[in-house]
This record gives structure tokens, sequence and C-alpha cells, in this order.
């Protein structure tokens, strides 16, 4: 196996609009990235 280079566990985020609601963007999110991986996130 190929040596882990970057380990994310169990992010979360949440954007809290002007009126009260919330907006789950992330939830327990969790990512390993190990050497010579290609990893793109996209997002708004």
């Amino acid at each position: 196996m190929s040596e882990k280079l970057i380990e994310i566990s169990h992010v979360n985020k949440v954007y809290h609009g002007k009126t009260g609601d919330d907006t789950v963007a992330l939830n327990d999110v969790s990512l390993d990235i190990y050497k010579n991986e290609f990893v793109c996130v996209v997002g708004p």
C-alpha cells in the first residue's frame, strides 16, 4: 500500500442563513489521500 499523505476525518460544515435556515454542506466527511493519487474537490 502507498504512503498516506493527507488524512481528513469527521469534517462538518454548516452555513447559517440570515433568515435562520441552515444548509449542511458537509456531514461527517472523511478522506485519505495517498502518494501518487490525484484528487480534485469541486464545489460552488
